[in-house]
């Protein structure tokens, strides 16, 4: 993650590390916490295929050796407090794809989730709190504190299912 964010400020000279308050990640869970049972090889298709209760896949142990990685990968990320051990950093979750969260659609296209993309920026940029209320309100915000969320989304076959922890990383307001 460091050798990325050094990249980064060395492809963009405006800007430095003292510039970088926090690293807040994002990332999509593919499923990568559902059991391996719910991993079906189907020799038929070209590109991986999600449900909320299975993923199929071409090569099934190939599959089976990425979602170990992946999952390894997450662990560690949770579990990382600070980059350069003075930028806190904190990683979040669109599960199993931000296009399913977002817009509670599966499989789609890249040119569909390019539109899709545009769509919403063109509908929230402008409009923070209503973004905010988004990722706050809606039936797929998991509650809880940042650690509650990941256990949450480990648990079955929830990273297959329509779930975020990005409420996570706004800050709380005093009622």
């Amino acid at each position: 993650m460091k050798n990325i964010i050094e990249a980064y400020l060395e492809n963009n000279q405006q800007f430095k590390k003292r510039d970088i308050s926090q690293i807040i990640h994002i990332c999509d869970t593919d499923g990568c916490f559902a059991p391996d049972y719910a991993v079906s090889q189907v020799d038929s298709i070209k590109s991986i295929e999600y449900s909320e209760t299975q993923i199929k896949v071409k090569d099934k142990p190939s599959f089976l050796k990425s979602k170990s990685f992946k999952v390894d990968n997450i662990n560690k990320l949770i579990n990382a407090q600070y980059i350069w051990k003075d930028i806190p950093y904190r990683l979040y979750y669109m599960s199993t794809s931000i296009d399913h969260v977002l817009y509670n659609q599966l499989n789609l296209t890249d040119d569909e989730k390019e539109n899709a993309a545009h769509s919403f920026v063109k509908q929230y940029l402008n409009n923070w709190n209503e973004c905010k209320k988004l990722f706050s309100n809606s039936s797929f915000v998991v509650s809880g504190n940042y650690q509650e969320t990941w256990e949450f989304i480990k648990k079955d076959l929830n990273s297959l299912k329509r779930y975020t922890n990005i409420n996570q990383c706004f800050p709380k307001e005093n009622k």
